[in-house]
């Protein structure tokens, strides 16, 4: 016996919601993580080899989606439940692993030599020294006067308009890809 067809949609939902809940830290949490590993002159290389990934695996993910959308009735699952459970799985178990494996800063890392370690430790400490320095120099602010500063800045919501553009339609797109390439392969 088949559910109601607002029990489907409920239960999408709300594991939508989840999902988004458990990936809206990732990319803020990355940004972070590369500021603890790669000095400033390498920022903008880094974040834009990390950004390309976003396309990529749209790419990828996309036709693989059609393919998880068919699984439809095996072992009375929905199509879209299969998606949502197979492709959180390697999220989930890098999540896990990453813990274990992902050293936090430079000096704990295996791969690097000690002259490696030395030298980006190094370079990372003289930069927050030299920020450090920066913001001791600054007129001090309150907290809530740099939040109005900043987000009354003309190029702030300008960037924070073109920004939301781009994340609206890339969220859209790979949310409706798998449903276009399916009619596109009927």
């Amino acid at each position: 016996m088949r559910s109601p067809p607002c029990v489907p949609f409920l239960q999408y939902g709300i594991s939508r919601i989840l999902l988004g809940a458990a990936e809206a830290g990732f990319f803020p949490g990355v940004l972070l993580y590369l500021t603890t590993w790669f000095p400033k002159a390498y920022m903008a290389r880094i974040v834009a080899v990390f950004m390309v990934a976003v396309p990529l695996s749209n790419f990828i993910g996309s036709p693989l989606s059609v393919l998880l959308l068919k699984m439809d009735g095996i072992w009375d699952y929905r199509g879209w439940q299969w998606l949502l459970m197979l492709e959180a799985l390697p999220a989930v178990i890098m999540g896990i692993a990453t813990l274990f494996f992902l050293p936090s800063k430079p000096s704990e890392a295996r791969r690097l030599t000690d002259d490696e370690k030395n030298w980006l430790s190094g370079r990372l400490e003289d930069e927050q020294k030299e920020r450090e320095q920066s913001e001791n120099n600054k007129p001090h602010k309150h907290g809530a006067s740099k939040i109005w500063a900043a987000m009354s800045n003309k190029w702030v919501l300008l960037l924070a308009v073109i920004y939301m553009s781009i994340s609206a339609t890339s969220n859209t797109v790979s949310l409706w890809m798998p449903q276009i390439l399916d009619v596109l392969h009927r």
